[in-house]
């Protein structure tokens, strides 16, 4: 493609007061993971199966007490005033609930009712954010992770009984976003945080059980590691290193030692970062982004 004088002025004007990924062949490129999303068809069949698995399903006897064990442990842990032994009761009482539950019914009874809870918390999360963009400081108020009072105040707190303090982390990781002084869900945020949930849901069971091997689809679980890996702002670089190492045992073609080095680098671990990328460029040699990525690690670990 030819370009003529005056856009190559322009560009190079551009390339030098932005900071663009798509720079000029010598330039360094920022260490960061491309942004990508799911098949929209693959995603679109996860909710049609998650819909499907409760139709005509109501929880009864154990299971909806297990529901409000659940929507009790959420009201205590935002709560300020609760006492750390609140919290633990209300924990282990959840947690007591669920392992029966889940010996009683199994493993898809237990999946069915996480589902039946994240459908809910989907329409009351819409709800809220609704209300919210009718509300004087509403996004300010729900971000403090201090419940709301007035008009905002009963939709708060019939999706805290389900979420707790998501909205808070979802705001930290950029699945809620505020705009104007208004909450709104950026595109394609709702496949994520549908997934957030199910791990919620998966944290009420007991370690032992694998909760995440039973309550997410192989689709689910890869790109919630990829998630967690490349997306996520709140988890550890150990979670982080987790994720990228589980993504190396489910697909050949993922490119786990840039991934590692991107991690490393992101935090801070910039000795760690030059040794992956060394690894990464020694099965892609001559790659011009490893290249840059492990100069840049390189003058970060001096």
């Amino acid at each position: 493609m030819r370009i003529s004088l005056s856009s190559t002025i322009l560009l190079l004007i551009a390339l030098a007061v932005t900071s663009l990924t798509a720079c000029t062949q010598d330039a360094d490129q920022p260490i960061a993971f491309a942004s990508r999303l799911p098949d929209a068809g693959a995603a679109d069949k996860a909710l049609a199966a998650d819909h499907a698995r409760i139709q005509g399903f109501t929880p009864k006897g154990e299971q909806a007490r297990l529901v409000e064990y659940f929507r009790k442990f959420n009201r205590v842990m935002l709560n300020s005033n609760a006492t750390q032994m609140e919290m633990e009761t209300a924990l282990q009482e959840l947690r007591l609930a669920a392992k029966r539950n889940l010996e009683d019914f199994g493993h898809q009874d237990m999946r069915r009712l996480g589902t039946f809870l994240l459908e809910q918390f989907d329409k009351n999360l819409q709800a809220l954010l609704a209300k919210a963009s009718k509300t004087e400081g509403a996004a300010t108020a729900l971000l403090s992770g201090t419940p709301p009072t007035g008009d905002l105040r009963k939709s708060f707190q019939a999706f805290a009984e389900l979420g707790g303090d998501f909205l808070v982390l979802a705001f930290a990781n950029d699945l809620v976003e505020q705009k104007d002084g208004r909450l709104s869900l950026p595109p394609h945020s709702l496949f994520f945080i549908r997934l957030a949930f199910k791990v919620r849901w998966a944290n009420v069971f007991p370690e032992v059980t694998r909760p995440l091997d039973f309550l997410l689809s192989d689709f689910e679980r890869r790109w919630y590691e990829i998630w967690v890996a490349e997306r996520s702002k709140t988890a550890s670089r150990r979670r982080r290193i987790q994720a990228v190492s589980r993504l190396k045992a489910v697909d050949p073609d993922y490119a786990h030692l840039k991934a590692m080095g991107v991690v490393c680098y992101q935090t801070k671990d910039y000795r760690a970062a030059v040794a992956a990328f060394e690894k990464a460029l020694k099965t892609k040699p001559g790659n011009k982004q490893l290249k840059s990525f492990l100069k840049q690690a390189k003058a970060k670990a001096r």
